[in-house]
């Protein structure tokens, strides 16, 4: 299992990710808000992108979901509650994610979980080849022990680390902005993150 990081250059500061068997070629795009990059990055490691997976429904992350899996007509895994506020999802092959059941896609098991975030039914992922296991952890608010417990013997885990506490609470943003990304529906801080590892 190869695992493949893309920066989108947004305002966001997003990332989009591809995970892909060597063996088949065969790659999940995972929140491919900026789809090209995605293509291009698959297209120079030789890899095809045969499913599309989402976390939530935030606009940045959900936006370049519709686009990539309508024309390439790929079939889009993510939850009801994600689906609830998804805005163009007309003529898509759409998978529901259960947050505690695993689901085959290729040859890589997909382990999706349940976060604290605030969107209507988000969820995180760990992946698995049989031989080795990668768990991702972005836009949580905070860990909880179902979170530990679906993170526990990964190889390795990309971790979202946010926030440093005393620069958000200082810094020249809005209250309600600071409430939101330091609130326990937001994301996580670079000390709890530090606490989850």
């Amino acid at each position: 299992m190869i695992v493949e990081q893309i920066w989108t250059g947004n305002a966001y500061r997003n990332f989009n990710y591809l995970i892909a068997c060597p063996e088949t070629g065969e790659a999940l795009a995972i929140d491919p808000l900026d789809f090209r990059k995605c293509l291009a990055v698959a297209s120079d490691r030789g890899w095809r992108i045969t499913q599309v997976l989402n976390t939530h429904e935030h606009g940045d992350h959900v936006r370049g979901v519709p686009v990539l899996a309508r024309k390439y007509s790929l079939p889009v895994w993510l939850t009801r509650g994600t689906h609830l506020f998804m805005r163009d999802d007309s003529s898509l092959d759409l998978h529901y994610l259960d947050g505690h059941r695993s689901h085959a896609l290729g040859d890589i098991e997909v382990h999706p979980y349940t976060v604290p975030h605030d969107a209507r039914e988000p969820c995180q992922f760990t992946f698995s080849d049989g031989a080795n296991r990668f768990g991702m952890l972005t836009d949580s608010g905070r860990i909880t022990a179902h979170i530990c417990e679906s993170l526990h013997a990964c190889d390795a885990l990309l971790l979202e680390c946010n926030h440093d506490t005393d620069m958000l609470a200082r810094g020249p943003y809005s209250a309600s902005l600071k409430s939101r990304v330091g609130g326990p529906l937001g994301h996580l801080s670079n000390c709890e993150a530090a606490d989850l590892l």
